[in-house]
């Protein structure tokens, strides 16, 4: 992490704890767990994957855990699409009387919902919706959405009850019927203190702060806006909307084609609009990588435009279209990466659909994890469920 990002991380952490002075209150809840929870290493990190398909509520149990298991005087700060599941709502009502500061922000379109409301009635100025804005989302100026999923917490519990500090949670679910009736994964990370200051810095902040870009260009490599990265956990962020660049086709465009290449992608939609992430595909797949995809169902899981590229560049094979009820948005990835002279393992997550409006209209959260098999191998078995399954 560069010294730039830190002092920017590190200025906002400190403007937040004055707002986050402990309170006494009543212990946390018990954090019971989901099944589908797997625990690895990456990097120096305690890592929490959890994965589900469709009819498994994992990804909401998982989250309610979380909440439940934050102390009195802890801070939460949530940022989500949509929310419709009453134990979520449950789960900030028991944080709140205990003393939690819950803090929740969402994509606009959902401002009159009756859900949102009610977590506008527990936690007050605590709730804001980027309606006020005059867009659905908080940072881009498009029509778009504010689309991601994540939560910070101070301080709350794993899954074998151990205190953690420092804590990011993020998904591809949503705290609503795609998060439980769909295919999904979601990432906990325990105790990084360098991807927690940046979650609040560049995602967080910004969102909350509902801060707007020249030329609704947010994610900016050379200022680092935009752009999280920690080694501790072998984790790098990147926050649309991006008006330069296509920032999954770059990821891509490290992977080094070959035999000893493989790609899988789960995607619930797929556009023709994205085609240099397509290209990049095509191109794996001439050079020798093995390539498969997955995508969601219904016409907007792969669009014909999208279809034509990938059967003309030979994947034609290679992919399961509109049969799959999934809401994942992933790229597993083990190849020769960046220059190296090995295979690596990569994995693309987040809530970033292969979508024109994921890239420059929505805010979305993009990360990418390297050099993890235990995190790779969790990704592939969650792939391989779902589509030979």
């Amino acid at each position: 992490m560069t010294t730039t990002f830190r002092a920017r991380a590190a200025a906002v952490l400190a403007t937040l704890a004055l707002a986050s002075a402990p309170f006494v209150g009543s212990t946390p809840q018990a954090t019971a767990q989901p099944n589908g929870t797997k625990v690895t290493k990456v990097g120096s990190a305690r890592v929490e994957t959890t994965f589900n398909k469709k009819g498994s509520t994992a990804q909401i149990s998982k989250a309610v855990a979380l909440i439940n298991g934050a102390p009195s005087g802890a801070t939460i700060r949530m940022g989500i699409y949509n929310v419709t599941h009453g134990s979520i709502v449950s789960a900030i009502r028991r944080a709140h009387n205990r003393g939690v500061r819950v803090y929740v922000v969402m994509n606009g379109s959902h401002a009159r919902d009756a859900v949102p409301q009610q977590i506008r009635a527990i936690i007050g100025s605590r709730y804001k919706n980027c309606a006020s804005k005059g867009t659905n989302p908080c940072i881009s100026t498009a029509t778009g959405h504010m689309h991601a999923k994540y939560m910070t917490l101070s301080t709350t519990r794993d899954s074998a009850g151990t205190v953690r500090k420092k804590v990011v949670w993020y998904s591809s679910a949503n705290f609503s019927a795609s998060g439980w009736d769909l295919s999904n994964n979601a990432v906990t990370v325990y105790g990084d203190s360098d991807l927690y200051a940046g979650f609040l810095s560049d995602v967080w902040t910004p969102m909350w702060e509902q801060r707007s870009y020249s030329g609704n260009d947010y994610y900016v490599a050379g200022s680092e806006r935009g752009y999280v990265d920690s080694r501790f956990s072998k984790h790098t962020v990147y926050v649309s909307p991006e008006q330069t660049t296509d920032l999954v086709a770059n990821r891509l465009a490290y992977v080094n084609p070959g035999r000893d290449c493989d790609v899988r992608v789960m995607q619930a939609q797929v556009t023709g609009s994205r085609s240099a992430v397509l290209k990049q595909l095509v191109r794996l797949k001439k050079g020798g990588c093995g390539v498969r995809l997955v995508t969601g169902q219904g016409t907007t899981g792969l669009t014909a435009s999208a279809r034509n590229t990938l059967n003309e560049g030979g994947i034609s094979n290679a992919y399961i279209e509109s049969q799959k009820p999934i809401h994942d948005k992933a790229f597993i990835i083990k190849a020769r990466y960046a220059g190296s002279s090995t295979p690596r393992y990569v994995v693309l997550t987040g809530s970033h659909n292969i979508t024109g409006p994921a890239l420059r209209s929505n805010d979305e959260i993009l990360t990418k994890v390297t050099d993890s098999k235990g995190f790779y191998d969790g990704f592939r078995s969650h792939f391989d469920d779902v589509y030979y399954g």
